[in-house]
């Protein structure tokens, strides 16, 4: 890509080191001083992706994490919506999606919930499972997550039948944005945060 358009490939790369930047704020707690200098407290998580971007689809989506007795039923079927994105095993648990027609997304820093976070979160039934053993999240391709839940991550496959946007510049620009969106929150959450305690003390002190 360099060598075929520079300017493009310029232009990802300064997207790849902002979201780079945006993620040490976000996940990291780290804030980048006037001199260059990084700074952290000691709140962190542990539970983000590696790779640092989001995943992108045409369409929002309601997911289900289903058994093969669920399946055996009507609820998770075609007749309803549902597709079926991973079958469940003996020994798995699967994947059942349908369209949304909500965001499901919540902005705002600081919340756990808030950040975008890949994959389906588990119940507490679920989670029990899979803390049976680090075989039985593995098999599920379950990350543990800082809440104490999982996620189960989608394989590159079952994205793909979700109409998965796989276009680099796309995700990076979609990832740029979600990010850009929760730090500007928290920084209006810390302003109207910051002036109610400051008020609160004037009324305590009676000032």
């Amino acid at each position: 890509m360099k060598a075929n358009n520079h300017k493009i490939y310029t232009e990802l790369m300064q997207l790849i080191i902002s979201i780079k930047h945006q993620n040490e704020i976000i996940n990291l707690n780290k804030k980048h001083g006037a001199l260059g200098e990084v700074t952290s407290s000691t709140f962190i998580y542990h539970d983000f992706d590696g790779h640092g971007t989001l995943d992108v689809y045409d369409q929002t989506h309601d997911f289900k994490i289903v058994t093969q007795a669920d399946m055996k039923t009507d609820k998770y079927s075609a007749n309803n919506s549902w597709k079926i994105i991973r079958t469940p095993t003996a020994t798995t648990y699967g994947i059942v999606a349908r369209d949304s027609y909500h965001s499901g997304f919540v902005q705002g820093l600081g919340l756990n919930f808030n950040r975008f976070k890949n994959g389906i979160s588990t119940d507490a039934s679920i989670t029990q499972q899979l803390n049976v053993s680090p075989a039985a999240a593995i098999s599920n391709n379950a990350i543990k997550t800082d809440g104490g839940n999982y996620r189960i991550i989608l394989t590159t496959d079952e994205k793909a039948k979700l109409a998965y946007k796989d276009n680099p510049a796309h995700t990076l620009m979609r990832t740029f944005v979600a990010n850009k969106e929760v730090i500007e929150a928290d920084a209006v959450r810390n302003m109207v945060l910051g002036s109610f305690i400051e008020n609160m003390t004037h009324v305590q002190l009676g000032t």
